[in-house]
């Protein structure tokens, strides 16, 4: 595999570096404030449509869409502006994460479907309100629950700049609540299919989360189904995999995992689970699909990209899988094991170069690019 290697480098960066404990309360300011925003006129050659998420959906899954471009045609607000505490509205609610999918109801309602570490909640955010509809909790996580002033009180403490302060109260939080850099990273990589179900994970089980009256966005969630991958695993490998991280979907519509040691693939009523097992290998990010049966992840050893063809899953250079190594120094301060993103694809027009995108683990660090088909 021929790796072209960026003359970007991160500037003042030695290492990749996240913090084991982030708290996030969810907050939305008033978008009236500043007016509506509006489609860019910016031409780009996106990629291709997924006939399995969430349809009209301005962010069904984590990182955009299912090839982690973060990239978004419709525009942010310009300028500089003030927001006062009168335009600010929160709820109180567990430490959540990224975990969050727009759901726009068939009615014209509004709703964010996102996760925390133990729990997955319904907000309706039609006409900028901001109220909590439902929530389900995860069973087994319920040490995380906490009370609202509890919540209150760690926010409260959070606004002062002084990390004497605030850093023993979030310790003290993480320690009763059992926050830990695992458990903060369950429910981070979520999507919402085509059909209203939101899948994400805890431990080493991936959830299938509905509305209990589909299209509905007065109506409770439930759990759907649930999965521990283990149950797909002969006892030896079983015993060796911790926790599920990343999710996405094929573009025939099959549910991807990918955890330390493994990459699976499901159908989205958790059946006929397919898997290849990458002994020795931490997988601490999410993975991304491309609509020609390629699934991408990082390892802490190479970059991969595994094969699915609708039956089977390969990591077979003769089925078109790859594999390169890239730069890594190892930091016992990181939360990732080797690069610490989620691969990114790059080009989908037929005349742009077709690449896949990390930033490694090298020191410095540096951006690095690689053909994900066949070398022009």
């Amino acid at each position: 595999m021929k790796i072209k290697v960026l003359n970007w480098k991160l500037l003042g960066i030695k290492a990749l570096f996240l913090l084991p404990l982030t708290l996030s309360f969810l907050t939305l300011a008033a978008g009236s404030a500043f007016g509506a925003a509006k489609p860019s006129s910016q031409k780009s050659n996106p990629p291709p449509a997924h006939p399995f998420l969430m349809a009209n959906s301005v962010y069904p899954m984590i990182h955009w869409n299912a090839q982690a471009t973060d990239v978004t045609s419709i525009e942010s607000w310009t300028g500089n502006h003030k927001v006062s505490p009168q335009q600010v509205q929160w709820i109180p609610m567990p430490p959540s994460n990224v975990g969050t999918a727009h759901y726009p109801y068939p009615d014209g309602e509004q709703a964010l479907i996102f996760s925390g570490n133990n729990s997955v909640s319904k907000l309706r955010i039609t006409n900028g309100a901001l109220e909590l509809i439902s929530q389900v909790k995860i069973p087994g996580y319920e040490v995380m629950n906490a009370t609202e002033k509890e919540i209150r009180d760690l926010v409260k403490t959070l606004d002062t700049t002084n990390e004497d302060v605030f850093l023993p109260a979030i310790q003290a939080y993480s320690k009763k609540h059992g926050a830990t850099g695992e458990t903060l990273a369950y429910g981070v990589y979520t999507l919402l299919d085509k059909d209203g179900n939101y899948y994400a994970g805890w431990g080493t089980t991936v959830y299938k989360i509905a509305d209990e009256t589909p299209g509905d966005i007065n109506s409770p969630l439930k759990i759907v189904a649930s999965y521990d991958l283990k149950d797909g695993l002969p006892a030896d490998k079983a015993a060796k995999i911790s926790r599920l991280l990343g999710l996405n979907m094929t573009y025939d519509g099959y549910i991807v995992v990918g955890m330390p040691g493994l990459v699976a693939v499901l159908d989205r009523d958790f059946k006929a689970m397919k898997y290849v097992f990458f002994e020795g290998e931490a997988i601490d990010n999410g993975v991304t699909v491309d609509d020609k049966d390629g699934i991408y992840v990082v390892t802490s050893k190479y970059m991969r990209k595994v094969i699915w063809n609708g039956n089977t899953l390969s990591d077979k250079e003769a089925d078109g899988a790859w594999k390169s190594e890239y730069d890594y120094v190892p930091n016992p301060r990181a939360f990732s094991r080797g690069a610490g993103n989620t691969p990114t694809l790059m080009g989908f027009g037929p005349d742009e170069d077709h690449l896949i995108i990390i930033c490694d683990a090298g020191d410095p660090v540096k951006i690095v690019a690689m053909w994900r088909d066949d070398i022009p």
